[in-house]
């Protein structure tokens, strides 16, 4: 079952969406900005969020959470303002989609599965992840770099592969070890965030000439890729 978080203040108004959802997905419910950036996750699979908050708004809290490694994740405004100015400002802000409210439950049902379905089918041929020099396989689960004269396959462990996965993902991007320990290990596990520094040094030592490509952020992180991109 799919994962959904609904970021809403008001009971009537998230009792609705559940309503509306049919019980096909699994529902969280956040009531206030902080509280949604405490239980957003990489198992999320959609947000739905209101514009207007007690301790902020939609808009600001889409832009950090496509800022902060979750800009994959699809999100839909649903909002009472029903303004072309403020369905521009959530798209801008990197919304998929903006509904009014009042809106009929079908609506909302087709908008949702229509936005799982999209991402969905843009995973299953996004099959091959490949930057600087390093391929990777997810159905295969095979990887490879680019040697002087030939290509040279990687042998990795489950946890290494995970790791090198979202270096891949988002080349140049610096990512935190929280970040990097809640997409391997997921939340509900405590792991030291340290042991994420043991493994990517295995991991460097696996890329032998191309350890170069995994590089420590002061204050942040590790980053993969020379080109760096500033976030």
């Amino acid at each position: 079952m799919q994962n959904i978080l609904v970021l809403e203040d008001l009971e009537g108004s998230f009792e609705l969406v559940k309503y509306s959802l049919g019980g096909q997905y699994h529902i969280s419910w956040a009531r206030s900005v902080n509280e949604a950036k405490n239980m957003l996750n990489s198992q999320l699979d959609l947000l739905l969020l209101d514009v207007t908050l007690p301790d902020g708004d939609g808009y600001e809290f889409c832009r950090w959470a496509k800022h902060s490694g979750y800009d994959m994740m699809p999100i839909i405004f649903i909002s009472a303002n029903s303004s072309v100015e403020a369905c521009v400002t959530g798209l801008a802000a990197g919304g998929d989609d903006y509904i009014h409210k009042p809106f009929h439950p079908a609506e909302l049902m087709a908008r949702v599965g229509a936005k799982l379905r999209s991402v969905k089918f843009q995973c299953d041929i996004l099959n091959i992840l490949q930057s600087n020099g390093v391929k990777m396989d997810l159905q295969s689960h095979k990887v490879s770099y680019a040697g002087k004269n030939e290509v040279i396959e990687l042998d990795l462990t489950p946890i290494e592969f995970k790791i090198l996965q979202i270096f891949l993902e988002k080349p140049g991007v610096a990512m935190d070890r929280n970040y990097i320990l809640d997409r391997v290990w997921g939340k509900e596990v405590f792991v030291y965030p340290r042991s994420v520094d043991t493994h990517i040094c295995k991991l460097k030592k696996k890329l032998k000439n191309n350890s170069g490509l995994i590089s420590s952020v002061h204050g942040k992180g590790y980053r993969f890729g020379l080109d760096r991109i500033a976030i």
